[in-house]
């Protein structure tokens, strides 16, 4: 567990969910750029293409977000942050499991693993978001990028 006299800027757990944020922020970045191009592992489109202009669109609005929410969550004290289960093992278990599913993307992109991907995201995007007061905009632009997943 986090030690709750450190300020949240400086806490362990703090800097883990902020790396989480930024390599989130980076694969959207990279899903949103490529979408016309990108094919899981049979060279299919991953996305329905008459969706990607307005998914770059989206994106274009939601990104700028992120900053306001990596400042949101160092403002917030430690101990809200282990109320929702985002400090030591909780947190830890919920980030190796986006971890799994990230690495297996890298060597196996399909449809599934992607969507797996999103899904391990959306489990600690939400409690990140809650745990901030933040409302969920970047989860339902996620959502929204997993909708548009062919098939």
């Amino acid at each position: 567990m986090s030690n709750v006299d450190q300020p949240a800027n400086e806490d362990p757990d703090v800097t883990a969910l902020t790396e989480f944020l930024d390599r989130t922020e980076q694969l959207l970045n990279h899903l949103v750029a490529q979408a016309e191009t990108l094919s899981d592992a049979l060279g299919q489109p991953i996305f329905i293409q008459e969706l990607v202009p307005e998914m770059k669109l989206a994106w274009n609005s939601a990104k700028p977000r992120f900053d306001t929410l990596r400042d949101r969550l160092k403002a917030t004290p430690v101990t809200r942050l282990d109320e929702y289960g985002l400090t030591g093992s909780e947190r830890s278990f919920k980030q190796k499991i986006v971890n799994y599913w990230s690495k297996l993307w890298g060597k196996l992109p399909t449809i599934d693993v992607l969507r797996r991907l999103l899904d391990a995201i959306d489990n600690l995007l939400k409690s990140i978001l809650s745990a901030v007061g933040l409302g969920d905009a970047l989860e339902e632009f996620k959502e929204g990028l997993k909708h548009a997943i062919r098939g």
